[in-house]
């Protein structure tokens, strides 16, 4: 009966309701991969004053950067710059500079 309950088990395949798979369906359909926002010149330039602005001051930053499936906003102050690499230690997290598309 265990073998059964298992994920890949018959019982759990079987019990599976057509509305439950169409949500699972939809659910997957809004994960799917969003394309990287392409930021005009004027737009990358104000994020880099802000970002060092905010390190020579050690005032806290929040970027929103860009993921597969979404996006994630990360709040901390800038401890570090990682010219060679592009990125920068925020809130004790390595961040791409590639990857942030706001800066507040």
């Amino acid at each position: 009966m265990s073998e059964k309950l298992k994920p890949n088990g018959i019982w759990m395949t079987k019990m599976m309701l057509p509305e439950h798979k169409e949500r699972i369906n939809r659910h997957n359909e809004q994960l799917e991969v969003q394309t990287r926002p392409v930021l005009d010149e004027q737009k990358q330039e104000e994020i880099s004053r802000m970002l060092l602005k905010a390190y020579e001051d050690g005032n806290d930053v929040t970027v929103t950067l860009f993921q597969s499936k979404s996006r994630m906003i990360l709040t901390g102050r800038i401890a570090k710059r990682d010219h060679l690499l592009q990125r920068l230690l925020i809130g004790g997290q390595w961040v791409s500079m590639a990857d942030i598309v706001d800066c507040e």
